[in-house]
Order: C-alpha cells, then structure tokens, then sequence
C-alpha cells in the first residue's frame, strides 16, 4: 500500500468516526473541514460546525467527548451538556450561536471555555461567578448560577 492510500484510508477513516459519533447523539446540520494541513499534523483532525441546530448533550455520560470530536462554531443553536458526567471543555465550540448550558455538569474549571456565547450562559450549580465567567468568555446576554 502506498503511503497515499494509507493517508486516504486515515482521512476516510477518521471521517466515518466523526460522523458515526455524531450520529450517536443525534447531532444534524453538521459540517466537517479537515484542518490536518492547517495544524500541519500528519494526523487527521476534523472540526465540526453546525448550522441552524442544537447540540444536546444532556445526561452525557462519560467525563470528556472522544479525543477526535473538535467542535468549532454552532450557527443559530445551542449547546447544552447539562446533567452530564462531563469534567472538561475540551472539544467544545469557539463560538455558540445562541445558548450555553453546563448546568449540574461535572465541570470544575473554565478551561477551554468557549470565548463567545451570543446569548446566555447558564451554569447553575457549579462553582463559579458571574465575574469569572465574563472574564473568560463574551457572553451577548445574561450569565445564570
């Protein structure tokens, strides 16, 4: 095998486990762009927007999303990973379109918080402050602990 079918066989790989994740949580509406040559990784790295459509994660179980799910930008939606098992950000969007919600989340730190949220940001029950969470994202409207 050449090392361009191999390359191929990873992108077309890595794609199906992309999409076969998201098909899992029931996410539609997405895009995916391959950033490999951007990050110059010989690693496939896929970014997922979603347009027009919410990312519901509520009662996720597990403490982290796959180490292959980078989401980038959700248009016209929200994410919400409320009641989940989640301990980190890491993975999450750049920006969300309309709401963020974490709440009764295991999330303990503000790392790899998204830096905007068009809309509200709802973290109730979790350790953190207004302030702090302003400090660390923009957030268009209201902050709810």
């Amino acid at each position: 095998m050449s090392i361009l079918s191999s390359t191929n066989a990873g992108l077309e790989g890595s794609y199906k486990r992309v999409e076969e994740w998201l098909r899992e949580v029931h996410i539609t509406n997405y895009t995916l762009k391959n950033l490999s040559k951007e990050e110059k990784s010989e690693q496939p790295i896929w970014v997922i927007d979603i347009e027009d459509a919410d990312v519901n994660l509520v009662g996720y179980k597990y403490e982290s999303l796959p180490d292959y799910i980078l989401f980038n930008k959700i248009t016209g939606g929200n994410f919400i990973c409320s009641y989940s098992g989640l301990t980190t950000m890491k993975g999450f969007p750049k920006e969300i379109g309309m709401n963020f919600d974490i709440s009764f989340s295991k999330i303990s730190s503000l790392d790899e918080v998204p830096p905007k949220v068009n809309k509200d940001f709802v973290a109730c029950g979790l350790p953190f402050t207004e302030e702090q969470i302003r400090a660390t994202t923009e957030v268009t409207c209201k902050v709810y602990l």
